[in-house]
């Protein structure tokens, strides 16, 4: 009998220990757990975080409690809180206060005295800009029918801005009506009605490709509509991926027009949704966990419930993850010993995808060593 493995059996030996390794490494993988911090306890027990960028910049608000006012304002590790100048107006919940990497913030005010929303581009966190109303070539059910040559709307809100400075939220004419500014100078007019058909209430989010998600359902791509069907929409990355929810209520990832089912967490009621996707593919969200809701990874094809990525004995519960940076950086909210706070995860370990191929390609140079050894 012959003691010594074959090349064909080497290979193989090879490839599941790859797999194993592979298996043993996202296993592993863990984070670092820092709580958004800085605040008073109402605003830190209250605080809504809204995005996340690169640079590991936080935005976000606080509504105001009793004696405090509302803020709107970003976070940095090491706790340094920016705040942002509103003019004065309402924070409006329930809209996106969102970053670029430049710290350019978009998102949407409260003007009491006009009774209507405004949005607002800050371009530094002292200088709030309204953005214009005034709608240039308006048209309605057919692009080539102008029926006006231009058109200021009466209010508007901001929901998402790329690293180009471009902006998209609505402007409300005879319905919301979504928009870009490509520039954010309060003199310049919007400089496209991207969609005309009436019912869209709401920018989700906008890439710098300047493709933008309506509403959950369309994804706006270079003047050609898309409807997304079978899901609603959260996020989109720069290859237009959308995430977010099937119509079957689990986590979705629509790729290409197809819309793929991520899963969900086991020991829960069969329901999750996902909230952001990174341009590695990794998507985060919440799903439902026998003891409500937890805050989940989806990567390489499976998704992991992230409180068994971290420390256990930290005192945290992590309830829903809201974002993730190219950075592998997870945005969320939870429990702190007890109480509701917002997280920011870091990875202690290389982004998977990286120590994968890594180690397929040790494997490679492993596989080739012994071809050497055995033509000797």
């Amino acid at each position: 009998m012959n003691a010594h493995p074959t090349r064909k059996g080497l290979l193989g030996l090879i490839i599941l220990g790859s797999l194993l390794l592979a298996s043993s490494s996202q296993a592993q993988v863990s984070y670092s757990v820092t709580a958004i911090g800085g605040l008073s306890a109402n605003e830190a027990r209250n605080f809504i975080p809204t995005d996340l960028n690169n640079q590991g910049v936080v935005a976000g608000y606080y509504t105001g409690s009793g004696s405090e006012a509302s803020s709107l304002f970003t976070w940095q590790t090491g706790d340094v809180i920016t705040r942002y100048n509103t003019m004065g107006l309402g924070l409006q919940s329930g809209f996106g206060y969102k970053l670029n990497e430049s710290n350019q913030m978009v998102g949407t005010l409260y003007d009491p005295d006009a009774r209507r929303n405004k949005a607002v581009l800050w371009n530094t966190p002292n200088s709030p800009v309204a953005l214009s109303e005034t709608v240039s070539n308006v048209w309605t059910n057919n692009p080539s029918r102008v029926i006006s040559a231009s058109q200021t709307g009466y209010g508007a809100t901001g929901g998402a801005i790329n690293d180009l400075g471009h902006a998209a939220g609505t402007v409300n004419l005879w319905s919301s009506t979504p928009v870009i500014w490509r520039d954010g100078s309060p003199t310049v007019q919007l400089a496209d009605v991207v969609n005309p058909y009436p019912g869209f209430r709401a920018v989700n989010a906008m890439n710098n490709a300047d493709q933008v998600l309506f509403d959950g359902t369309a994804l706006w791509d270079n003047g050609t509509l898309r409807y997304i069907d079978g899901m609603y929409g959260n996020a989109l990355n720069e290859r237009g991926d959308v995430v977010g929810r099937t119509n079957g209520m689990h986590a979705g990832l629509w790729r290409y027009g197809t819309v793929i089912d991520l899963g969900d967490l086991p020991g829960g009621q069969d329901s999750s949704i996902a909230r952001d996707i990174n341009e590695a593919g990794q998507v985060v969200g919440n799903g439902s966990a026998q003891d409500g809701a937890h805050a989940f990874i989806w990567q390489n094809g499976m998704m992991s419930d992230l409180n068994a990525l971290i420390d256990s004995g930290l005192g945290w519960t992590l309830s829903s993850a809201l974002a993730i940076n190219d950075q592998g950086q997870i945005l969320g909210k939870g429990l702190f010993n007890g109480q509701a706070r917002s997280f920011l995860l870091t990875p202690m370990t290389p982004m998977p995808e990286a120590s994968t191929w890594g180690m397929a390609l040790s494997s490679l140079a492993v596989l080739l060593g012994l071809r050497r050894c055995q033509q000797r």
